[in-house]
Order: structure tokens, then sequence, then C-alpha cells
């Protein structure tokens, strides 16, 4: 799936933040692009802890890392 994001030039980026009960914040990210074979592609990329608040910059920073 890297490789056919690094292919693609538009891809759509859906991300989720939740808390637990324990206050612990995470945040997982989906991704959507078109294949190089100009299928549809999607894929979830590993829940990882986001203990900052949940602001645009701060999210833009954690997809950016990813």
């Amino acid at each position: 799936m890297i490789d056919d994001l690094r292919r693609g030039d538009r891809v759509a980026v859906i991300t989720d933040c939740w808390t637990s009960r324990s206050t612990d914040s995470y945040i997982t990210v989906t991704v959507l692009f078109i294949g190089p074979d100009w299928q549809p592609k999607s894929g979830v990329l590993p829940a990882m802890i986001h203990n900052q608040r949940h602001t645009a910059g701060h999210l833009a920073d954690m997809i950016r890392d990813i």
C-alpha cells in the first residue's frame, strides 16, 4: 500500500479521534486513493496515542509523520 500511495498524486485522508475511559486519546487514519490499475484502494493505519489537543495543526503534523 505504501508504494501505491507514493505513486499516487491524489489521496483522501479520514481521521477519527477518541478518548478512552482512562483518558488516553487516540487517532486512527484511513486513506482512500485510486491505484495504478485504476481500482479504488483504501487502508487503515494503526491507531496511535494522541495526547495533544485535537486541533487541525496537531492532526496535520501527525498525518505528515505517518
